[in-house]
């Protein structure tokens, strides 16, 4: 996925202080835990939501939230939750050749998303060709309960955390295929080196 190729040209130096990583609300996010914060206080349902985590991560599965699966846990990421509560959608680009624009970035945030865009295009049969006003993809920094970037109005569902956590999240193309939006969190300690 795009987000991919963005965090790893977009590198972040991130420290998050140990007690203030709430496992149970990671597990609950990202789609490990099923239901409300009652599900929380049902010990065999998180140890099971560990378990899972540990799997996904192919980390030894005990269900125990033990110093490697909170380091896991911790690592920065994509805001999309891991197990998702609908189906996903199967929806392609019916395009070869995709439009993006990055709005409001600096020449070298700009220079940065040709990188990753170039990147993109070595592992697909897609092409990557930055546009103004034709995109197909818009790129926007944003910081915790944010809206969209096309229309102010709407809210994104989902939000940043911060620094360290969620990095960015991006949507799905769609079958109208009108353009999709990837927003970066820009709270985060960004380091825009493309030789790292």
């Amino acid at each position: 996925m795009i987000i991919i190729y963005f965090i790893t040209f977009f590198v972040t130096t991130i420290s998050v202080n140990a007690d203030e990583f709430d496992s149970n609300k990671f597990l609950l996010d990202y789609g490990y835990l099923k239901g409300d914060n009652a599900s929380l206080t049902d010990e065999k349902a998180v140890k099971d939501a560990v378990k899972l985590f540990q799997e996904s991560f192919h980390l030894p599965v005990n269900g125990e939230l033990n110093s490697k699966t909170i380091a896991f846990m911790r690592e920065p990421r994509c805001g999309v939750p891991d197990i998702l509560p609908y189906a996903v959608s199967r929806i392609i680009w019916r395009k070869p050749e995709l439009k993006w624009h990055y709005q409001r970035a600096t020449a070298e945030k700009m220079k940065l998303a040709n990188i990753a865009f170039d990147e993109w295009a070595k592992h697909t049969s897609l092409s990557f060709k930055h546009d103004y006003y034709g995109y197909n993809i818009l790129i926007s920094d944003k910081y915790g309960i944010h809206t969209c970037a096309k229309n102010d109005k709407v809210r994104c569902s989902s939000r940043f955390d911060g620094p360290g956590g969620v990095l960015a999240h991006a949507f799905s193309p769609n079958t109208a295929n009108t353009p999709i939006e990837i927003h970066i969190d820009e709270e985060e300690n960004w380091n825009f080196d493309p030789e790292v």
